[in-house]
Order: C-alpha cells, then sequence, then structure tokens
C-alpha cells in the first residue's frame, strides 16, 4: 500500500523537550530529569531526541547544551518551525498542544483521494486450477480444470484470470460507511458440467458480465466504519467493520452445447458459490485501507 495520504503523526519541535513552547536550557534539564529522575514524559518523545538518532539519552541533552553554549550544530528538523519527523524510528510524538495540526476530515473527495493513490485496487487474481468443485443432484461443476488452466497471477501458477478492472468508493457519511464499488470481466473461463443421470460432460466457456452482456459485471462491498464521538461532536474512525456484498449485478454467457445452456439456465446458484471468492479477495484489498482511514475525523456538515 502507498504511503498514507493523510499524515497521523503528530508535528513537534525538536529540542522542546518540556513542550513549553520554546527551547532553552529548561529542555536538557528537563531531560536528565525524565531519564533519571523518573519525571513523566510529557507526550512526545520526538521533542527529547534532540540529535534525532531514534533514542532517548544523556547524549540528547548534551546535544541540546552545545548548541546554546558551545556553538554546536542545531537540532535535525523540525526544528525551526513545527514539522513531522522525516526519520523512521522508534520514537514517537503523540501530542504537542504548540504544534496542534487540524487533521482533515473524511468526505467523498478524501475517499477519491486515498482511491487514486492505491492502483492496485484494480486487480486480477488467479482461480487455481481444480480449486472450485461443486457437486449439485443434478450436474457436477469443475471451474478451470486442470486441462484449461495456464499460468497466471503473481505466481504463474496454473489457473485461471479474473480481472477487476475498477473501484470506486462512496461514502455515505450518514450511515457511517462506505461502499465500495468493484468492477470487472472474466472472458472463457472453462466449466466442466457433468450431468449425473448419463454420465455426460460438456467443457463450457463462460464470460462474466452484467445482466447487460455488454456490461462489466459489479458488487458492492459495503464497511461500515466505526467511530467515537468525541466532545464537541466530533467522530474519530476507529476502525472498519465486517463488509458485507451488497447490489450483485453478474451474470454469464456458456458457450459449449446443450449441457451448457442448461448450465446458463440455473446459473443463480452458481454466481452465488462463486461470490464467495470474490468476496474474499474484495475483502483483503479493503482491508489494506484500515490505515488510511483509522485516526481521521468523519466529516460532519449541517
Amino acid at each position: 500500500m502507498a504511503s498514507n495520504a493523510f499524515s497521523q503523526s503528530a508535528a513537534f519541535r525538536r529540542g522542546d523537550s518540556n513542550l513549553d513552547g520554546a527551547f532553552d536550557i529548561s529542555d536538557g534539564i528537563f531531560t536528565v530529569r525524565m531519564l533519571f529522575l523518573g519525571d513523566p514524559p510529557p507526550g512526545c518523545n520526538d521533542s527529547a531526541d534532540a540529535d534525532d538518532d531514534g533514542a532517548l539519552a544523556v547524549t540528547d541533552a548534551i546535544y541540546s547544551m552545545r548548541f546554546l553554549f558551545r556553538d554546536g550544530s542545531p537540532p535535525p528538523v523540525p526544528f525551526d518551525a513545527c514539522g513531522l519527523d522525516p526519520t523512521e524510528d522508534p520514537v514517537t510524538c503523540d501530542q504537542n498542544p504548540h504544534c496542534a495540526v487540524e487533521l482533515p476530515c473524511l468526505d467523498q473527495q478524501a475517499i477519491d483521494a486515498i482511491l487514486a493513490e492505491a492502483p492496485e485496487l484494480a486487480f486480477s487474481f488467479c482461480i487455481p486450477a481444480g480449486l472450485l468443485e461443486f457437486p449439485s443432484d443434478s450436474f457436477d461443476i469443475s471451474v478451470c480444470p486442470a486441462e484449461g488452466a495456464k499460468p497466471c497471477g503473481p505466481t504463474e501458477e496454473p489457473g485461471c484470470p479474473v480481472e477487476i478492472t475498477s473501484v470506486k468508493g462512496t461514502l455515505d457519511t450518514a450511515g457511517r460507511r462506505i461502499a465500495f464499488r468493484f468492477e470487472g470481466k472474466v472472458d472463457d473461463l472453462p466449466i466442466v458440467v457433468t450431468e449425473k443421470i448419463f454420465n455426460t460432460s460438456a467443457t463450457c466457456l463462460n464470460d462474466f458480465h452484467g445482466r447487460d452482456p455488454g456490461q462489466p459485471f459489479s458488487f458492492e462491498l459495503v464497511v461500515p466504519l466505526l467511530v467515537e464521538e468525541k466532545p464537541g461532536g466530533e467522530l474519530d474512525i476507529t476502525g472498519l467493520g465486517e463488509g458485507s456484498v451488497e447490489n450483485v449485478d453478474l451474470a454469464l454467457t456458456a458457450t459449449g452445447g446443450l449441457l451448457c445452456r442448461l448450465f446458463q439456465a440455473g446459473q443463480g446458484a452458481f454466481i452465488e458459490l462463486l461470490l464467495a471468492p470474490l468476496d474474499e479477495a474484495a475483502k483483503a484489498l479493503t482491508d489494506s485501507l484500515s490505515g488510511q482511514l483509522v485516526g481521521l475525523r468523519l466529516c460532519v456538515t449541517g
């Protein structure tokens, strides 16, 4: 997943160890007291990491004192003004009252921006050869049998590709949920249909599309937003709930003889079964968006 479109790290000014909004001798003293006398940290250790080495130590206090009194080097950015830490390290900043940054809230424009930064959401995944077998009272159905499979997917294992061509998200602020609409297509998916009376078989080639054969198939994965109400009516997004599949527009056209036409006529039950792997693939991708959404506020208008 691409880097977060809206960084959740608190801004700070390096060297301002005691978070009083100034950088002076009291900051070095505060760091020493915090390290050796048990004074509680104020909530932004990054400010105290004066040399930006990714650890809090007495060297941070020495670094500050050398800059103040011995013509030493200034602390690394952000120092002259509040900002975010450009260095990835275990020292973090939870809050700094003198560097409060108003985080953007989640609205439709933000959803569009997040999806624009995640081109991998339009994807192809592979149905492994011989994995999906569906017995019924009248027919046995084998999806993507080994003899019809080709190398596909990142590992190029034998299988049949399903292509998701686009993903769009619609934010329902009042309902506190996002509907992710997936569109895709499947061309010539081989399915072996065996009827049980005479034990005859046919290999059907199936195109999957919307109810209108000229349109891609589509379905929505509706994901609830878990929110926490804060003083003043702000709604912080704390997580994503379990998604559900809705508004399915999926049909198939089968070619290959009489058994294939019978299979096409009874496609409803099969499509219900096929939605399961599509649902799992969609959920895996939307789960990857959790880090983009958790910590944002939900925009409330009115």
